[in-house]
């Protein structure tokens, strides 16, 4: 679905710890989607010393 709308790469991790691996892996200023629970996407944040408000 993500190469339909235009992305180059699609992948999927097995964690947050991985997803950023794979993400320092492409390089910064890739565009991210994080497909999941509220939950997920706060564990995404924390993990990016970004913590929800």
């Amino acid at each position: 679905m993500a190469r339909q709308y235009g992305a180059s790469t699609a992948t999927t991790a097995d964690d947050v710890a991985a997803a950023f691996d794979q993400l320092a892996h492409f390089g910064a200023g890739e565009s991210v989607l994080v497909a999941g629970s509220l939950y997920l996407a706060g564990e995404v944040l924390a993990a990016n010393d970004e913590p929800p408000d």
